[in-house]
């Protein structure tokens, strides 16, 4: 039996007191006894019911938002958190971008692989290494028919 891990740290560096107050605000464990309706992450909390949420750890710093997982993360809580702190603050000139890797405690057949997601105000895209492995094995395959 082996411990498997989704682990990534990166910055999101932010430009001002406004910025850092936004996440300080809302970027809270959604606790049911306190009133979220004037966070706007709470259509989040509610879209995520079943999970934690935020399912990421963070701290602020003097120059930004750590975002970092030492175990497991729910890597698109990041991408869906970061992207509505964009629209809020309509910055639709800046990006954010977080890569991970799967890990495992022992080397186990197929554990590994990893990813990344690059966020905008207006979209999400994901990498998956699993995904890109098939596709090339795949489009290998079709080359040796020709």
């Amino acid at each position: 039996m082996s411990d498997s891990y989704l682990q990534f740290s990166e910055k999101l560096y932010l430009q001002n007191k406004k910025h850092k107050a936004w996440f300080e605000e809302n970027l809270v464990v959604c606790d049911p006894d306190k009133d979220h309706t004037k966070n706007p992450l709470k259509p989040l909390y509610d879209t995520l019911v079943e999970e934690e949420f935020p399912c990421f750890a963070w701290e602020m710093e003097s120059d930004g938002l750590w975002v970092y997982s030492e175990e497991n993360a729910m890597v698109h809580h990041v991408a869906l958190v970061v992207q509505e702190f964009f629209k809020a603050f309509s910055l639709h000139n800046r990006s954010f971008s977080v890569p991970w890797a799967l890990t495992c405690s022992r080397p186990v057949l197929s554990e590994f692989g990893g990813g990344a997601f690059f966020v905008t105000s207006k979209k999400i895209e994901y990498f998956d290494t699993s995904d890109w492995i098939c596709k090339k094995a795949e489009s290998f395959r079709k080359s040796l028919k020709k």
